[in-house]
């Protein structure tokens, strides 16, 4: 069955507070008449529910299976949504297990009254306006539930009860074995375990799974932990061939969800599986057999300079864009945006920095990303809006220096797992404003977020309508950056985790 376009709606008994946000079988049978073609994800309540609705020869379009009762389980169905028809709004205030609208709201699956038939006609195939009506919707229910973000301050993190019982800590002068095949992220972790003088050694990976076996095992001889940066071929090997009284730990950032190593983890030997962003580890943990309580996240670290904000005219009205392919990047948003901010004043531009789509070899194969690109590339010069406001900077050094001449550091990407222009460039004095693709607002705060473009040009306006609002907002990104992710203190957590020693 195609996820494209599912829909997706429970049915249940006819007394409505038996299964809240429900709708009957007679609702669902008429609905269906109406929207036959839309592929149908029902959920039935009940045995009884269930053989109703299988004796209503139902066409091919329409699956019927029964509710899975755990909260996880039926997040797991919304994954496949795009829709979600139900006469109940949320009601993100409740303490109990989740009800269906609830977790709606919470994935960012539109919910739409059975009754506004037109609305479902006319969005169920339209990916745009679901993808914006959801982000409003997840917005919504974190400002109702008086949630700024999800991402709590350094010193608040703690490691679950049971993973802090059963810990392996090392000996004061440990012997560490860090594997990768990359080590672009470790920069403040190595700093770290310098500045504690732990002797440690690099076991480098040629790949995802290949490795000298005769050289880790030579290293494991003498290792009293590893940490596996990446979770790869790496964290599989050293969770089964480490010896009891090793400390194996991982790091799990996003583009592993794309392999399956996970599933190769021996849990018995690992002690902890750390994750970079929340919404990481709750997608592990809905889709993979995960042992949850030797899981914690630990964030992403951003290097904090000594706050010297530059300010000058037209810096307020500079937007900085970091990165243009591939697609998910979303540069059609970018120049939406910037559209609707022009029309109301010119002085906005859009300052795109990275390398052109033009510059990959790959690209000439892939004709839909070509096609996307020069489409958005044509209408530069197509429309008098964007004609004098869009202007490229090539990819290369003084990235840092760069976002010191911003206003505005913006994200219009699809999807992203921590997207570090935002806060890097919150640091140096660009207020961050971004799309709210999945789990950003775990991370971030929702006033960063925006559910389209029209969103996000007001949220712009508002942040730079003035200089003092436009400093302010620019004080509270930076100090918002400094207690979640500033490098020395994220750094101490992760080494704390890797040796056991909290």
């Amino acid at each position: 069955m195609p996820a494209e376009g599912l829909v997706l709606a429970v049915v249940g008994p006819a007394d409505a507070t038996q299964t809240p946000g429900a709708l009957t079988v007679d609702q669902f049978i008429r609905l269906e008449s109406a929207l036959t073609q839309h592929t149908w994800l029902v959920v039935g309540t009940g045995d009884s529910t269930i053989s109703d609705l299988k004796s209503r020869r139902l066409g091919q379009h329409v699956s019927v299976v029964p509710d899975p009762l755990d909260a996880l389980k039926r997040a797991a169905l919304f994954s496949l949504a795009k829709l979600f028809i139900s006469p109940l709004t949320f009601d993100v205030t409740r303490t109990r297990v989740p009800g269906w609208a609830e977790i709606a709201a919470a994935s960012a699956t539109p919910i739409v009254d059975p009754q506004d038939i037109e609305t479902i006609a006319s969005i169920a195939g339209n990916p745009a306006k679901l993808k914006a009506l959801g982000r409003a919707q997840r917005l919504a229910a974190l400002t109702l539930a008086g949630l700024e973000s999800g991402a709590g301050k350094i010193d608040e993190l703690r490691v679950p009860p049971r993973f802090k019982d059963d810990r392996l800590s090392v000996r004061q002068s440990p012997r560490l074995v860090i594997a990768s095949h990359d080590l672009k992220f470790a920069d403040g972790l190595l700093a770290e375990l310098d500045r504690r003088e732990v002797h440690y050694e690099v076991d480098q990976w040629t790949g995802h799974a290949r490795h000298d076996e005769a050289r880790s095992r030579e290293l494991l001889r003498h290792a009293d932990a590893v940490f596996c940066e990446w979770t790869l071929g790496n964290a599989s090997w050293y969770s089964k061939h480490a010896p009891a009284g090793v400390r194996v730990t991982s790091r799990f950032h996003m583009q592993e969800r794309s392999v399956h190593y996970v599933d190769q983890l021996d849990w018995k030997r690992l002690s902890a599986l750390v994750f970079v962003a929340e919404h990481a580890r709750q997608e592990i943990l809905r889709d993979h057999v995960v042992e949850a309580e030797k899981t914690l996240v630990v964030p992403n670290m951003v290097g904090v300079p000594p706050q010297n904000f530059s300010s000058t005219p037209e810096q307020r009205f500079s937007l900085a864009l970091v990165g243009m392919v591939p697609v998910n990047k979303a540069i059609h948003t970018a120049f939406d945006t910037l559209e609707e901010l022009r029309a109301v004043d010119d002085r906005y531009r859009l300052h795109i920095r990275g390398r052109l789509p033009s510059s990959y070899e790959w690209m000439n194969r892939r004709t839909a990303e070509r096609t996307y690109y020069e489409q958005q590339f044509a209408r530069i010069e197509s429309s008098p809006l964007l004609r004098d406001g869009v202007n490229f900077v090539p990819y290369g050094d003084g990235l840092f220096e760069w976002y010191e001449l911003q206003g505005v550091v913006l994200s219009t990407s699809e999807f992203e797992a921590f997207h570090y222009s935002l806060p890097e460039g919150a640091v140096r004095g660009a207020v961050p404003l971004s799309i709210a693709w999945p789990g950003a607002d775990l991370i971030y705060p929702a006033s960063w977020l925006a559910s389209d473009a029209s969103d996000l040009c007001a949220k712009i306006i508002a942040a730079t309508r003035d200089e003092d609002i436009w400093n302010a907002r620019r004080s509270e990104a930076r100090e918002f950056v400094a207690s979640r992710f500033e490098e020395s203190r994220v750094s101490k957590r992760l080494a704390d985790v890797i040796l056991g020693s909290f």
